[in-house]
């Protein structure tokens, strides 16, 4: 008897009111379904008013941590990876939660560069109150907070650490979500937090996750 090929199952995209209506309701997003939300953020498919409902649904119905897995998976993957396989020490990161004046970077990334490990890091939007490392640094004369990707990893590779403005290819979708989230007063939405910052860092620091 012949065998049957069965194909693999085609992806259905589903209506925005859906995707905002199944969270509102506690519904739980496939890995398709959060691909398909990030891939239609970034290509500006999305209408604003529609992206303002799933942020607000999510922030009251938060993710489940698989959930919360894929976005951030999927948000890293919506720009860039810094390819950093060519510098072989370990390499780290870390996540500071701000607050006025905030000073952890400015120790923490040298020091780590002194011990023998590589510490890109890259710095994103913050609270309106914050004064950020970059703004620290860019007190100093000279000092260049814009790198491109090439330049960051050259750096890395030379001085075993580096502190940039992040780059708009790195997590772009990002950007876009915390906007929204500024703008809907969502900003404290547990799981849109860990993948906005897991997306940035893991981009940063590629190896982390595989």
């Amino acid at each position: 008897m012949r065998k049957t090929i069965v194909s693999a199952r085609k992806f259905v995209k589903p209506s925005f009111a859906y995707l905002i209506e199944k969270k509102r309701e506690g519904g739980e997003f496939t890995h398709d379904e959060i691909r398909y939300i990030v891939d239609s953020i970034i290509d500006k498919e999305m209408p604003q008013y529609q992206m303002a409902a799933l942020v607000m649904a999510i922030f009251f119905q938060s993710m489940s941590a698989q959930e919360t897995a894929i976005l951030s998976e999927e948000m890293m993957l919506s720009g860039e990876v810094v390819d950093l396989s060519r510098i072989t020490k370990p390499k780290i990161d870390k996540y500071s939660t701000g607050g006025v004046g905030d000073k952890t970077s400015l120790v923490l990334v040298p020091l780590a560069a002194a011990c023998g490990v590589v510490m890109p890091n890259m710095n994103s939007m913050d609270e309106d109150f914050v004064i950020s490392t970059l703004d620290k640094l860019s007190a100093i004369p000279g000092f260049n907070p814009k790198l491109e990707i090439d330049d960051f990893v050259d750096q890395l590779s030379d001085v075993g650490c580096a502190i940039a403005e992040q780059l708009t290819d790195i997590a772009p979708v990002d950007g876009i979500l915390y906007e929204m989230r500024h703008n809907t007063a969502t900003i404290p939405s547990i799981p849109l937090i860990t993948g906005s910052v897991l997306s940035r860092k893991l981009a940063q620091v590629p190896r982390a996750w595989s």
